[in-house]
């Protein structure tokens, strides 16, 4: 109906389990014989998973119950360290990241690499970052 609120939306369950979509209605009020162009905007869900260790005067560490915070396009990420320094994140986009571990015993900096490979889950195995003096 014209100039009307018209209620809009998708079944998500029609497109595949790996994207997320935000809103799956919409409400659109269109002109007298007019139309309107409704976009649903759809991302690929990908997780990043792997571990990181702590090089400090000269042995190798785990920061274990720490934090992880990676610098992206959006914003801050951030994901708790588990006790061998495992991590996870989500939204995290094929590229070069910096991010930063704090953990009980201090800090380092670290460079993620995420690789173009397929899959929802992509596993970064075991990264290393210098810790700070």
């Amino acid at each position: 109906m014209p100039y009307y609120g018209n209620r809009l939306g998708i079944a998500d369950a029609d497109l595949p389990m790996e994207y997320d979509v935000g809103a799956i209605e919409q409400i659109v009020a269109t002109p007298y014989r007019g139309g309107a162009h409704v976009v649903f905007p759809a991302r690929k869900i990908r997780f990043v998973r792997g571990a990181i260790v702590v090089f400090r005067a000269g042995k190798e560490e785990a920061p274990a119950y720490g934090e992880l915070t990676v610098e992206h396009e959006g914003g801050l990420l951030t994901s708790p360290l588990g006790a061998d320094g495992e991590l996870e994140l989500e939204g995290l986009e094929v590229g070069t990241f910096q991010g930063r571990v704090v953990y009980a015993k201090g800090r380092c900096a670290i460079t993620i690499v995420v690789p173009d490979v397929p899959g929802v889950i992509i596993d970064l195995g075991t990264m290393r970052c210098d810790g700070e003096k």
